[in-house]
């Protein structure tokens, strides 16, 4: 009687043990933080990724992805998560063979990045981001409106290093960034001469003058100076 006591006891601790080891189920197996493409047994998921990790706890303390508002333990191979944007992304999910006791039963793999979208209150990076200027609303209401929007751009460099372009010359200089704070230096340019109708020299002009920015849920740049704000949109980055 006592030997079958002694085994039940250590088929318990043995139990609790696995227990404690065995990462969280995967997210996809609730029913209800993701949910396929279609009615069918389709492999093909759509994640909406939180633009921040969490700490959880799996096999021990770490961070995970909030996936459709839930935590998220796998990994997803392909997938580069930037804190403080919102990803919308698709993934397949195959399950694993032979998975061990602390491993996920699913691998999940990244088929396309659907949209990814700056969140409300988070710092973004603007490095290797390239914008184009389409206005500035200044205080009094006015609106300046570029003729040729295409010719003004802003690139962010590495390095805290940024260029220009605009309908006449191009600029390159430095800016210092500190949690809203923006701000450029004397840029150096070039030095050709501009029709009448040119608006370098305003553009310039703004950009010199800029003290703090934002980046909205929609993805646009601004850029704020004493006398006004300006508006840019994202040129996307062809490979």
């Amino acid at each position: 009687m006592k030997l079958i006591l002694l085994l039940i006891s250590v088929l318990v601790v043995f139990g609790a043990g696995y227990y404690v080891v065995s990462e969280p189920d995967d997210t996809p197996d609730s029913g209800q933080a993701v949910q396929a493409d279609s009615e069918t047994d389709s492999d093909m998921l759509t994640f909406t990724v939180a633009p921040e990790k969490v700490d959880c706890v799996g096999v021990g303390p770490r961070q995970c992805l909030v996936v459709n508002g839930e935590n998220f333990f796998a990994s997803i191979e392909g997938f580069d998560f930037e804190p403080g944007y919102q990803h919308v992304i698709q993934v397949n999910r195959a399950k694993r063979e032979n998975v061990p006791a602390d491993a996920s039963t699913y691998e999940y793999t990244l088929v396309e990045e659907i949209s990814k979208t700056p969140a409300a209150g988070f710092a973004v990076s603007l490095k290797d981001s390239t914008w184009q200027w389409q206005q500035t609303l200044k205080k009094d209401d006015e609106v300046i409106t570029p003729a040729q929007a295409e010719a003004f751009t802003l690139f962010f460099r590495p390095e805290n290093r940024f260029s220009v372009t605009t309908d006449c010359n191009n600029g390159m200089g430095e800016y210092t960034r500190a949690a809203e704070s923006l701000t450029f230096s004397a840029m150096a340019a070039t030095k050709k001469a501009c029709l009448a109708e040119s608006q370098e020299a305003e553009f310039f002009a703004m950009i010199a003058a800029v003290e703090t920015y934002d980046v909205t849920v929609e993805g646009n740049l601004m850029l704020q100076t004493n006398e006004g704000e300006m508006l840019f949109t994202p040129i996307p980055v062809t490979n």
